[in-house]
């Protein structure tokens, strides 16, 4: 999903979707150098949720 930052307001990026809906996004979760305008990539990777929970599953039954 792209999210484009429409605007800054009190350490948040404002920030709209393609169905043209805007919500507050913590400007810690961005990338730096991001500014008024700019696109961000928003992606889920199943690989990576995969390794986690096997780690997981790995740690539990250490416990």
């Amino acid at each position: 999903m792209k999210i484009i930052v429409d605007r800054f307001e009190d350490g948040l990026a404002v920030v709209e979707t393609p169905d043209h809906h805007f919500f507050d996004m913590p400007l810690a979760l961005l990338p730096e150098g991001i500014g008024v305008g700019s696109a961000v990539i928003i992606s889920a990777d199943p690989d990576e949720e995969k390794l986690r929970r096997e780690r997981l599953a790995q740690r539990a039954k250490k416990l």
